[in-house]
Parts: structure tokens; C-alpha cells; sequence
């Protein structure tokens, strides 16, 4: 599953979370379900954001801490299929 955080809290007219602590609970849901998870900007030119400033934004309000920022990159590593394209072309 891939978050957008800007995107859920900064335009609430998507009504898909209401702030940052129920944010943080649909998250500590996913943790404890085990359901991987990763961070995503989703049109960072319209939202004016970049993973920095996402990951920033999670750590500043609690919602991940900087062992659940590590792992959300090594699940996003681990998903890419950039790995394999190298190997497609050939």
C-alpha cells in the first residue's frame, strides 16, 4: 500500500483522514496487521513536497517513528520493479 501524507491531511476535501492522529492510528492498524506499507509524494509539483518533506511531516507529528521511516523505504525498495528493468532491456 502506498501513503500520501500531504495529500490525505493538506486537502482534508478528500475527507480520506481527518488529521494526523487518525493517520496515526490507521497506521499502528497497519503495523499490528503486518500489512507492508510505503510513502509516496503523488504529484509533488501540485502538492509543492518531496519524500524529505513527507517523512519530515510523519516524524513531526508522531505518526511514524524513524524505525517505521526505515522500514517503509526497505518495503519500497524491496516492491520497485526499477530493479529488474536493467534486465528487460537486454
Amino acid at each position: 500500500m502506498t501513503l500520501v501524507p500531504r495529500a490525505f491531511i493538506k486537502y482534508l476535501n478528500t475527507r480520506a483522514v481527518k488529521d494526523w492522529d487518525e493517520l496515526k492510528g490507521i497506521l499502528d492498524t497497519f503495523k499490528e496487521a503486518k500489512v507492508k506499507f510505503t510513502i509516496n509524494t503523488d504529484g509533488p509539483y501540485l502538492l509543492r513536497t518531496n519524500m524529505s518533506k513527507e517523512i519530515d511531516l510523519l516524524l513531526k507529528h508522531k505518526v511514524l517513528s524513524e524505525d517505521d521511516i526505515k522500514e517503509c523505504m526497505r518495503v519500497a525498495h524491496e516492491s520497485s520493479f526499477v530493479k529488474y528493468a536493467s534486465r528487460l532491456a537486454r
